[in-house]
């Protein structure tokens, strides 16, 4: 066949052979580069956290080939496929060897098995599975979340910021709730936020205070207001033997005092966020409940996330907790 094309009357292949003659083929030399850990979170799993124990052996391998002679021609930096391997490019450097042979480096492999491995266990990766179809999820939609999802780890999805409490007044139908106006740095104004705080501290305490928001989860009816937004706290168990209705101390995390309003909140040791606009999706709202499970506190009281060095960090300073 030609370019997988079956002449009329042929019987029709399952497949085609791409082959170099022999008498014309021109020696090379591949670079097969593969990603340089093992697991998406070097060290988290190495009792001293030594990142360098996750390396990949295999992160670059050459392989000899043969290519076309028309390759000879072609200018550094070009992009060639090389069937059923990927995507290569002419070395702009070193594109020959000690012996004269043309070095290509490979960009772009024809299948990543990555993602798929990386996801087969949720709770301890940072990349976000590709979601398969579930009801409720138009397909236009689902493509933008698959996109996204396989580079973009689940922290930098996350649209945290800087709040101001402008307002705290008890929810009129749910005794243990607060109904707050807080100032996230929205061009549309203050947004309503729904907090379960009323056993843990009074609304003089939360009217003034500046607070880490988390701004695009989808909004939800509770009790009939909807709800904005989710404000970060931590919390620890205390002794339930006394006979008291609070089990746990909870503390709402702090930005730094120099912070503003609608200053973005990162994770040091990561790239900048890259915030769905919501997490409105099945698969985009697990994408918070994997980020809380790795969520804690340091030996300083600093909010960290999957490691006690990965700081929650605004431009001014480090989030943190008065005593948790």
């Amino acid at each position: 066949t030609r370019s997988g094309v079956t002449p009329e009357g042929s019987k029709r292949v399952k497949g085609i052979i791409q082959w170099v003659s022999q008498q014309h083929a021109v020696p090379a030399e591949l670079a097969l580069y593969d990603r340089l850990f093992l697991t998406a979170y070097p060290g988290k799993d190495q009792p001293d956290g030594n990142f360098l124990l996750d390396l990949n052996p295999d992160s670059l391998k050459t392989c000899p080939a043969v290519v076309e002679q028309r390759v000879l021609g072609a200018p550094l930096g070009c992009q060639l496929q090389f069937e059923r391997l990927g995507y290569f490019c002419l070395d702009t450097i070193h594109n020959r060897n000690s012996d004269g042979v043309l070095k290509f480096n490979r960009i772009v492999g024809l299948k990543d098995t990555w993602s798929g491995a990386a996801t087969s266990t949720a709770s301890s990766t940072v990349l976000d599975s590709l979601p398969k179809s579930s009801p409720g999820v138009s397909g236009k939609e689902e493509k933008e979340n698959t996109a996204d999802s396989v580079v973009v780890e689940d922290i930098r999805r996350l649209d945290l910021r800087v709040g101001l409490v402008l307002s705290a007044e008890k929810h009129p139908d749910a005794d243990s709730l607060y109904v707050e106006k807080v100032d996230c740095g929205d061009v549309t104004g203050p947004r309503t936020i729904i907090s379960g705080l009323v056993k843990y501290m009074s609304a003089e305490e939360l009217v003034g205070r500046k607070v880490v928001v988390l701004c695009n989860l989808k909004p939800s009816k509770m009790r009939g207001i909807l709800s904005e937004g989710m404000l970060l706290a931590a919390s620890a168990p205390i002794d339930a033997g006394n006979e008291v209705e609070v089990n746990e101390v909870v503390e709402l995390l702090s930005p730094p005092i120099d912070a503003s309003v609608g200053d973005v909140v990162q994770v040091e040791g990561f790239l900048p966020p890259k915030p769905d606009e919501q997490l409105k999706s099945k698969s985009a709202m697990e994408v918070w409940k994997r980020v809380a499970m790795e969520l804690k506190t340091n030996g300083n009281k600093e909010a960290t996330f999957a490691n006690p060095k990965n700081r929650l960090v605004t431009s001014t300073g480090v989030c943190s907790v008065k005593s948790l």
